[in-house]
């Protein structure tokens, strides 16, 4: 199976009454019709939810008939959010970071590291913005923004990238779809949890530069650490030793955020 290959769509919308409905906007409109358009096999569900159970009795449903999941699932979340609390369920009750990622950690554990989420959600970023290196990642790659988002926001970059998703089946191609100019940022959770450690191996040495790095030493750090959290086992799935130790000056440069 390629590697961003998805077969299964699954929109979540939590919305106010006056808010527009931009999830069931693109799914009626992006996705249901585009996959018609093409004649493609890839199944797509919707949900409306109102409450942090309807969401968990809808993720152990799936994770309980993982085997119809299990090459290639994309959640999409349209929902409002808050950079401390979660996200903001149309109950006005919030679901926080801590419980909406191990939501997410279930059914990437039971696909096997093949859960993509995208998060048309103000902050939507900060679920997963400091690992907790002791679990497995929530999910293998996500594309969620920073700041806050408006209708318009969600609208022009979704639509093309779920066109495009549905067109190539693939969301690393359709992710090159997406305006230039976004809000939204793609991540490899995988990377952003070696970005993290990078970071902890630099304060321990105090570096301040790229040009303080001293690769040996950065290697035999990251090694050390990754081996004393078990992280080949909890959290890389199938990354091996040497992309752990690939393009780190790439890496000190980028946002960990």
């Amino acid at each position: 199976m390629e590697n961003g290959e998805i077969r299964c769509i699954i929109v979540f919308q939590s919305l106010f009454p006056e808010d527009k409905k931009t999830g069931y906007e693109l799914y009626d409109d992006s996705i249901k019709r585009i996959i018609r358009y093409y004649d493609k096999s890839i199944e797509s569900y919707f949900y409306d939810v109102s409450s942090e159970k309807e969401i968990h009795d809808i993720i152990y449903s799936i994770v309980k008939n993982i085997d119809s999941y299990r090459e290639g699932l994309l959640f999409h979340f349209e929902m409002h959010g808050d950079r401390d609390k979660g996200v903001l369920l149309n109950n006005r009750t919030f679901v926080s970071w801590e419980n909406f990622t191990g939501l997410l950690r279930e059914v990437n554990i039971a696909t096997n590291n093949k859960l993509y989420v995208t998060m048309a959600t103000c902050f939507g970023r900060y679920f997963y913005v400091k690992p907790d290196l002791s679990q497995k990642i929530p999910c293998r790659a996500c594309i969620t923004s920073s700041r806050e988002v408006c209708t318009d926001d969600i609208l022009e970059d979704f639509t093309p990238f779920f066109e495009c998703l549905i067109e190539t089946g693939n969301i690393e191609k359709a992710n090159k779809c997406r305006p230039f100019e976004t809000k939204f940022v793609y991540k490899d959770m995988r990377m952003h949890v070696l970005i993290c450690i990078f970071y902890i191996v630099v304060r321990e040495n105090s570096w301040t530069d790229e040009k303080d790095i001293d690769m040996t030493i950065l290697k035999n750090h990251v090694n050390l650490l990754c081996k004393s959290m078990n992280l080949y086992e909890k959290i890389f799935f199938d990354v091996d030793e040497d992309s752990i130790t690939r393009d780190w000056r790439k890496i000190f440069q980028d946002d960990i955020y």
